[in-house]
């Protein structure tokens, strides 16, 4: 008896927390898909010729090609040094979820392809912003994307910042330099993320680690 009386006191605990992490999940994606859709076409950064590999490392990401993975390049090894790679710890955020650690920012946009990507047009920088030992990276998207099911083709203007910090190819025996991503958040329509911060942050970061385990065992 009393464990049937404790059901009945966990199971609308349970339905609160549910409900409340779906209303704050549509909360946010609802507010990052209204207004700022007349955001305009920027041109091209004067410094972005520098950061080609980074531009092509976005492109790759957002066409569903996912992350290669960095390969180190010996002598008779074969190996490719892409001159761009992931931190152990790095982070994407955009306002449907958070990623964290390499692994899961890798499926993420590994699963990306599930969705058809479409570059709509190629990614743009266009802003170059140095910050302390790292320098931000912002991109102009335009994707489309094939929802599941449905097959409801959605157009999503966004904007991408990548947060790179530039290391010696030490253990390549290279003496040029790599990029190494920090940090990626995705703003759709250029909206900012929801407010207060901390309010919707575990929200989404539940949805990415929820995401990670159901899209790297069924898909």
């Amino acid at each position: 008896m009393s464990g049937f009386l404790s059901i009945r006191h966990v199971g609308p605990l349970i339905t609160t927390l549910v409900g409340t992490h779906v209303a704050l999940t549509v909360a946010s994606i609802a507010r990052a898909g209204i207004g700022g859709k007349s955001i305009q076409k920027a041109e091209e950064s004067f410094d972005a010729k520098h950061y080609d590999l980074m531009t092509d490392f976005v492109a790759r990401m957002y066409q569903g090609r996912g992350i290669k993975s960095y390969k180190k390049n010996s002598i008779g090894s074969g190996g490719i040094v892409t001159g761009v790679k992931l931190a152990p710890m790095v982070t994407f955020e955009d306002p449907a979820a958070i990623c964290v650690t390499e692994e899961e920012v890798r499926e993420a946009f590994r699963a990306l392809k599930k969705l058809d990507p479409v570059s709509l047009s190629p990614p743009v920088c266009i802003n170059v912003e140095p910050r302390g030992d790292c320098i931000d990276l912002t991109f102009q998207l335009h994707q489309q994307y094939t929802l599941p099911l449905s097959q409801l083709q959605v157009s999503l203007l966004s904007l991408l910042t990548v947060t790179v910090q530039l290391q010696q190819m030490k253990d390549a025996g290279l003496p040029e330099s790599e990029f190494l991503v920090t940090e990626m958040k995705e703003l759709w329509y250029g909206n900012p993320l929801m407010w207060p911060y901390l309010l919707f942050f575990f929200s989404r970061r539940l949805n990415g680690i929820v995401s990670y385990h159901l899209t790297s065992r069924l898909l």
